[in-house]
């Protein structure tokens, strides 16, 4: 057998092993699609219960022959890695619920493509998954859900069809607690700053509502005053990241020199914010150590001088109600 015969049987063999080890493809035509029960959006409470049907169409494949349908609910992690490594992301799947809509027994049952068709389903979410992460940026941390359905066809050389159904997954809380907080600190210069933060949990979708009061006797110059809302992402192999959700910086105080500053201040909370979760184990659902998902709100004043800027952070959870979906 000549070099060249050799060659082409190997990669022959190959483009099959690769074939074999991955028989399945997203096929963009395939017309499968996820109806939620009674319900416009794909937000859902962990510990709660997924109802709906899996609807396809088709009538451009009339050879597509379909064996068994199923889907599995996974969720997908990925986050930035270090300056050392050269993949700029990584991440990886876990799984929760595995079902299966219809199996064919033999050929007799197999189910031709062309058509109308749906399956009705129900799952409950196990109540310690971890909430969804949407990236705000594209470096941040994130942490989505879909259902994978999967068509598999007969024979070996034919791939499966795959298709996902993304869903959000949160954790349903109540403002049962909330409480004022407030912190202050007076520079090496005088300059004095507290902040009260009048509820210290806050719907996501709402706004955060502080006071700021600046004391001032020498008359310092005081650049600004910048309030930031920030979400902290670790564990699940996460390196600690924190993102920032809002800021914003205080009106009037501009390059103030005054002895005195008060301002009520409305903050909202960003629909990308995840709900404050910590988890007390993986629960066998992600690697590494657990996901903590928590929020600070920072206000910072920058004042003239060296080692001089206030900055007070407070501890702040967010959360979603029924009224979030709504």
């Amino acid at each position: 057998m000549s070099r060249a015969m050799q060659s082409v049987i190997q990669q022959y063999l190959f483009l099959t092993s690769m074939f074999l080890s991955s028989n399945s493809f997203y096929f963009p035509t395939f017309d499968a699609k996820c109806k939620f029960a009674g319900q416009q959006h794909t937000t859902f409470w962990a510990g709660g219960t997924v109802a709906g049907t899996v609807e396809y169409t088709d009538s451009e494949h009339t050879e597509w022959n379909i064996t068994h349908i199923g889907a599995e609910l996974h969720g997908r992690i990925e986050f930035k890695t270090n300056v050392w490594e050269k993949k700029r992301r990584r991440g990886y799947t876990f799984s929760d619920k595995r079902f299966i809509f219809r199996s064919a027994i033999d050929s007799k049952d197999f189910l031709s493509t062309t058509g109308n068709y749906s399956w009705p389903f129900t799952f409950r979410l196990s109540k310690f998954l971890p909430p969804t992460i949407k990236q705000t940026h594209s470096k941040s941390a994130e942490l989505m859900y879909f259902i994978l359905l999967t068509f598999e066809r007969p024979s070996w050389y034919r791939a499966n069809i795959r298709k996902q159904c993304y869903i959000d997954i949160q954790h349903l809380s109540s403002f049962t607690n909330a409480k004022k907080v407030e912190e202050q600190k007076t520079n090496r210069k005088g300059v004095h700053l507290h902040v009260i933060l009048h509820k210290n949990i806050v719907a996501v979708g709402k706004n955060i509502s502080l006071e700021v009061n600046l004391r001032n006797p020498k008359k310092k110059l005081i650049r600004r005053i910048i309030a930031t809302l920030f979400q902290i992402v670790s564990g699940g192999c996460i390196t600690k990241e924190r993102a920032v959700l809002n800021q914003q910086n205080l009106k009037g105080i501009d390059s103030f020199r005054g002895e005195t500053f008060h301002q009520q201040l409305e903050l909202p909370v960003s629909l990308k914010a995840a709900s404050t979760w910590a988890a007390d184990s993986s629960n066998g659902f992600l690697k590494c150590k657990p996901l903590v998902v928590s929020h600070k709100l920072q206000v910072e004043a920058d004042i003239r001088g060296f080692y001089t800027n206030i900055r007070l952070e407070l501890p702040i959870t967010i959360i979603y109600t029924n009224e979030t979906q709504n």
